[in-house]
């Protein structure tokens, strides 16, 4: 199979010379290339170039989404001057090899040495490709990390995909250490199988369903192994804290939240049964335990911030936002009307009961007041559709999109009910990156106060009056331009400024 190599030049004209070792180096694969200008194409070079100067790369989107990108080359220190949502664009399908032409000949890229420092990051499996929110903000702080100067070591288990993801991390000077779910992963999920049969959800998985990692004795060792007196712990999710880590051992443990476990929960046991209760309380017990533990709570949102002083928890909690550097402005052009809207999101729970509701209640009412609109539901939450016998009037799935940036463009406005709260609500957020329009619910009316863009209804009856909030902004691109742009920079402000706090303390 032919596979991608890109090639970004965007300072300097790409020379005959180096043309000819690329060709050496790759024969047999597909070239694009980004730059001012390039020499004389070697004779049967497959190539295509994309000009800086027109900044125009949609077809290399295309060729990303439909080809395995195998590598990408760079002028030395390249990478970091590399645009964020084209790095997102390669990293959301490939685990690409860099390079870097030194004179006029490749050879492997050499990142920056780290200087401050070392930290431990734990997660639960491999992000990359990074193929949903979670992911994406695991890498993105990943980054983070590397650019702040320190040296990363990540640990997570054994399972399909890993040596490959080793692989991709060194690169980057990122050791990668394996560890295996060991003995208590069987008795976890006989308990969770005798609760979810009680509940009568097929989907049940509660918060101590997940300690099959943190519980593990393997990752108990492998993480004891290679700490170092003076590291900071980074990790994802309350679930896979180190709890056997002692406060005397010169390490500093910071949590990474996603959600709020025993929030979103809530939604887990809508039959308010004896045993529905008890393993409510037992998850929220067992989380907020967890989490005083801690030296420091990351909340992804002001809400899940909230949520947690509430509680009072005895450990500091400082609110980390995603940086959303992948997102990229888009060109927004002046409509008469609001006549595509969509939905996007990956198959799990919270997008099924938001897309139900939207399929069912809302679009309904959408569709019936402006008949000649469409909605273009894309994501892993089309195979949650393909059960139902219909969709509705003027309904597309579009399946999993490489380009959020083109979806957004497609679309006039963003339909996303929130039926779970907790965490962050991604799409959004992408959304008013892009100068989007946003429709959520009652439930959501605090996400008004980010951007004037965004619309919550009290009634699904007056869904309808949607229709005219987004008439008004389809027909005013300028603003929209505006809007997105200061809130992009204020997002990536927030979350530099706020891990720079951090890893100072």
């Amino acid at each position: 199979m032919t596979s991608l190599v890109v090639v970004v030049s965007e300072e300097a004209v790409l020379s005959d010379q180096e043309l000819f070792e690329i060709d050496c180096l790759f024969p047999n694969d597909f070239v694009a290339v980004i730059s001012p200008g390039i020499g004389r194409v070697p004779a049967m070079m497959r190539l295509t170039h994309f000009s800086t100067e027109v900044a125009e790369f949609h077809g290399l989107e295309r060729l990303i989404e439909v080809m395995d990108l195998s590598a990408i080359l760079l002028r030395p220190g390249g990478f970091n001057r590399l645009r964020k949502p084209l790095l997102s664009a390669m990293m959301s399908r490939s685990m690409p090899r860099f390079y870097q032409f030194q004179g006029a000949q490749l050879e492997r890229y050499k990142f920056d040495k780290a200087q401050n420092g070392r930290v431990v990051f734990i997660y639960p499996g491999v992000f990359a490709p990074t193929k949903n929110g979670s992911t994406q903000r695991a890498f993105s702080l990943l980054l983070g990390l590397l650019s702040s100067g320190y040296q990363v070591e990540v640990v997570i288990p054994f399972g399909k995909g890993t040596h490959n993801f080793k692989l991709f991390l060194k690169q980057f000077g990122i050791g990668v250490h394996l560890f295996g779910h060991g003995r208590f992963q069987s008795p976890i999920n006989f308990a969770r199988n005798v609760a979810k049969r009680a509940l009568g959800l097929d989907y049940y998985l509660p918060y101590f369903a997940r300690l099959k990692f943190a519980l593990s004795p393997e990752f108990r060792k492998c993480v004891t192994r290679i700490l170092q007196r003076g590291d900071k712990v980074i990790v994802t999710y309350a679930w896979m804290v180190p709890t056997f880590i002692k406060s005397d051992q010169g390490v500093d443990v910071i949590v990474d939240t996603h959600d709020v476990n025993f929030v979103r929960d809530r939604n887990y046991y809508q039959a308010r049964t004896l045993i529905a209760r008890t393993l409510e309380r037992l998850n929220k017990w067992l989380e907020v335990r967890t989490l005083n533990k801690a030296n420091r709570v990351l909340a992804i949102s002001e809400a899940d911030k909230s949520i947690f002083e509430a509680e009072g928890l005895s450990t500091p909690v400082t609110l980390l936002e995603p940086s959303f550097e992948w997102m990229e402005g888009t060109s927004i052009q002046n409509k008469p009307e609001a006549l595509n809207f969509g939905f996007i999101g990956s198959n799990m729970i919270a997008n099924r009961l938001a897309v139900d509701e939207i399929v069912n209640e809302l679009w309904p009412r959408i569709v019936g007041a402006r008949p000649n609109a469409t909605l273009f539901i894309a994501g892993g939450i089309c195979d949650h559709l393909k059960d139902r016998e219909t969709l509705g009037r003027n309904v597309i799935p579009l399946g999993f999109v490489t380009s959020l940036e083109g979806y957004f463009t497609k679309i006039d406005a963003l339909i996303s009910p929130i039926m779970m709260q907790g965490g962050l609500n991604f799409k959004v957020i992408e959304s008013l990156c892009c100068g989007v329009p946003v429709l959520v619910n009652k439930e959501a009316e605090h996400l008004e106060s980010l951007s004037p863009i965004v619309y919550s209804y009290k009634r699904r009856d007056a869904v309808a009056d949607f229709l005219s909030f987004a008439d008004a902004f389809a027909r005013d691109a300028d603003r929209r331009t505006a809007l997105a742009a200061r809130f992009r920079a204020q997002q990536s402000n927030k979350f530099y400024s706020a891990l720079t706090g951090i890893l100072r303390n």
